[in-house]
């Protein structure tokens, strides 16, 4: 019982995560207006992609264990 609602969650989490990702954002818009001033080049273009990828992922993997421990703290059953 427990497994097919941890599941359900997984899956909730995957599909809000892609909704956002397609979502528009002031982040993508500065992104664009700066390489396109400054006449970057891909190399400069992929290398800042790949930075916010990877802290974005990172941060969203701090949330969860964070998540996850509180929720074990607050929800803990009796024994």
């Amino acid at each position: 019982r427990h497994m097919s609602a941890a599941w359900i969650l997984m899956g909730s989490a995957l599909a809000l995560g892609a909704a956002h990702a397609l979502e528009p954002g002031r982040g993508k818009t500065v992104l664009s207006v700066h390489l396109t001033g400054s006449k970057s080049q891909w190399k400069e273009a992929l290398t800042i992609g790949l930075l916010i990828t990877v802290l974005h992922a990172a941060s969203v993997g701090v949330y969860g264990v964070v998540g996850v421990w509180l929720a074990k703290t607050l929800f803990r059953s009796p024994d």
